[in-house]
C-alpha cells in the first residue's frame, strides 16, 4: 500500500473540476479487505484520469478555498512537528462543520488514511493522512440550518418526517456537493433538523441506525441512488476516528452526520416511504460482495461493500447488504 501510496500522493485530491480522486481511498479499503492483489491494477487504471499536485504557493490559508496543494503542505508542517494522533484530533472539530466537503470525500478519505496508517504507521501513510486533511480543509463546506436546537423527535421519526426538496427545487449541478446546496433556500428543511433530539444517543448505536437508515434511502431511491450512496460510506467513514473524538464532541460528530445524511436524501427528493423497504428473499453474504466489488474494480462499490462488512457484524440490517448489491449491479451494469 506504501508504494501505491507515493504514487498517488503526485496526484491531486481532486480532478476535473471537482471529481474525488478516489484512489487513495479505495487502496485502503482493499488492504482492510484482504484483497490487496487487486490494488495495483486498479491504481494503474485509476492514475490515468488524474491531475497531478501542483507546487504549494504561499499565501494566506481559508477553509473551503480549494487550495489543496496548501492545506496538504499546511498538514504535513503540523504532522512532522507533532503527529498523526494529535493533528487529527485536533483538526477534527475544525472540519466537522465542513463535511460535506466533496460531498463527504474529505471525510470519507481521513478515515480510510486513518485506519491505514493506525494498521501500520509509515511515513507515506502520515503523507496520506496529510493528504486526507488538506482535501477536507480546502474543500470545506458548511450546510445550513442547526442541528437540534429545538429538540422533539427521535432519529427515526425525524428523518422519516424530513421534507425532501420537489422537482422544481432541486438544482441540476452536475455535483453532488452542489446539487445539496439547494437546501439553502428550503426554510422547511432548516426547521425539520432543528427538530431531531440526538442527546441521549450514543455515538457508536447513532451510526448504526444511521447507516441503516442510510441504506434504505439509497434503496428507495427514484434514481440510481448514486448520490444516496454517499450517506451510508460518510455515517461508516466516522466509527474509524471516533478514538480521536474527545468526549465532549461527541454530540457535534451526531450533528454533523445527521445533517450530512439529511441534506443528501432532502436535495435528491427526500419525501419517500424509505421506511417501508421490504428485503429480497436472498442476499449474498458481505465477504461475496467485497469480492465481487474487488473484481469489478468499480471505485464506489469497493468502498461500499468494504464498509458494508464492517458495519454488517455491528447491526446485521439486510439494507446493508442490499444496498452494496444493488451499486455492484450497477457497476457490472455499466461495464
Amino acid at each position: 500500500m506504501d508504494a501505491l501510496l507515493r504514487r498517488f500522493h503526485q496526484t491531486a485530491p481532486s480532478y476535473d473540476g471537482g471529481m474525488s480522486n478516489h484512489g487513495p481511498m479505495v487502496v485502503e479499503a482493499l488492504e482492510t479487505a484482504g484483497l490487496g492483489e487487486y490494488a495495483e491494477a486498479l491504481t494503474d487504471e485509476t492514475l490515468e484520469i488524474l491531475e497531478p499536485l501542483p507546487e504549494a504557493s504561499d499565501g494566506p490559508l481559508a477553509l473551503g478555498d480549494r487550495q489543496e496543494a496548501r492545506w496538504i503542505a499546511h498538514y504535513r508542517a503540523r504532522i512532522a512537528d507533532r503527529s498523526v494522533e494529535a493533528v487529527v484530533r485536533e483538526a477534527l472539530p475544525e472540519l466537522l462543520p465542513g463535511l460535506m466537503a466533496g460531498a463527504t470525500h474529505g471525510l470519507i478519505r481521513l478515515s480510510h488514511a486513518v485506519r491505514g496508517w493506525t494498521r501500520r504507521p509509515s511515513d507515506d501513510r502520515a503523507e496520506e493522512v496529510a493528504h486526507a486533511l488538506g482535501y477536507w480543509a480546502a474543500w470545506f463546506q458548511p450546510l445550513p440550518g442547526e442541528v437540534g436546537v429545538d429538540p422533539s423527535l427521535d432519529l427515526q421519526t425525524a428523518m422519516a418526517t424530513l421534507p425532501g426538496l420537489s422537482e422544481e427545487e432541486q438544482s441540476t449541478a452536475g455535483f453532488i456537493m452542489d446539487r445539496v446546496r439547494a437546501v439553502d433556500r428550503a426554510p422547511r428543511f432548516h426547521h425539520a433538523i432543528a427538530k431531531v433530539d440526538l442527546r441521549s444517543m450514543s455515538t457508536g448505536g447513532f451510526l448504526s441506525e444511521m447507516v441503516a437508515i442510510a441504506a434504505r434511502i439509497m434503496l428507495t431511491s427514484t434514481g440510481s441512488g448514486f448520490a444516496q450512496l454517499h450517506a451510508i460510506t460518510a455515517t461508516a467513514a466516522v466509527r474509524p476516528l471516533l478514538p480521536y473524538v474527545e468526549e465532549g464532541a461527541q454530540l457535534d460528530v451526531r450533528k454533523a452526520v445527521f445533517h450530512a445524511v439529511a441534506s443528501l436524501h432532502a436535495a435528491h427528493g427526500g419525501s419517500r416511504a424509505w421506511v417501508d423497504w421490504e428485503p429480497p428473499a436472498s442476499l449474498p453474504d458481505s465477504r461475496a460482495l467485497v469480492l465481487a466489488a474487488a473484481r469489478s474494480r468499480g471505485d464506489h462499490a469497493i468502498k461500499l461493500a468494504v464498509a458494508v462488512s464492517r458495519e454488517y457484524p455491528l447491526r446485521p440490517d439486510p439494507a446493508l447488504l442490499a444496498a452494496a448489491q444493488v451499486e455492484l449491479a450497477r457497476v457490472i451494469g455499466e461495464r
